[in-house]
């Protein structure tokens, strides 16, 4: 991502709604990568990803004429936008691949240390078979915080919860995986 600032990418939005075609190139130029990291990680395949961030963009462009600011940042709305394309590809398909492998790699917890625990194989594994005990929306809540690195409001207005509810799903899910790995132990 060039790092434009969330300013910067609201003219840019701006100026595409008004049928500057150089504009939506630039958001996708700024926006891509994240979108594509964010389906990645859930679909496991390069080629499967780059297809959905791509129905993510065409979906975001056809629907440009009737986006109007919410005073959310332009990404959530593209994470909106690749979250509901994720579930509708999983309707149409049997092959749901988790993607908790990277996401172990970014969980800050002091309490328990849980990067430490990556280290080994073995740690890794558990951490893994730890995540696969959280409810979805657990795991949600792990995948865009510490993967997407999005704060409690972007994810919430994402997944169409409160903050409040978001922190508390974040903090069940962290809770949930220091137990599981502590039975493990």
């Amino acid at each position: 991502m060039d790092n434009l600032s969330s300013e910067a990418l609201k003219k840019l939005v701006r100026r595409a709604k008004a049928g500057d075609k150089e504009a939506f190139s630039a958001i996708y130029e700024n926006c891509f990568t994240p979108v594509f990291r964010y389906l990645y990680l859930r679909v496991k395949n390069k080629t499967e990803a780059e297809d959905l961030a791509q129905t993510v963009f065409l979906k975001a462009y056809q629907a440009l004429p009737g986006f109007q600011e919410q005073g959310r940042p332009i990404l959530a709305y593209f994470f909106t936008i690749a979250r509901n394309s994720l579930i509708d590809h999983w309707r149409k398909s049997s092959d749901r691949v988790e993607d908790a492998d990277e996401v172990f790699k970014k969980i800050p917890d002091e309490k328990s240390n849980i990067e430490s625990k990556l280290d080994s194989k073995s740690g890794f594994e558990k951490i893994k078979s730890a995540m696969g005990n959280l409810t979805e929306d657990q795991q949600e809540v792990l995948r865009l915080k510490f993967m997407s690195e999005l704060s409690h409001s972007e994810i919430a207005k994402i997944m169409e919860k409160s903050e409040e509810a978001v922190r508390q799903l974040q903090c069940r899910a962290l809770k949930a995986l220091r137990q599981h790995l502590g039975k493990m132990n």
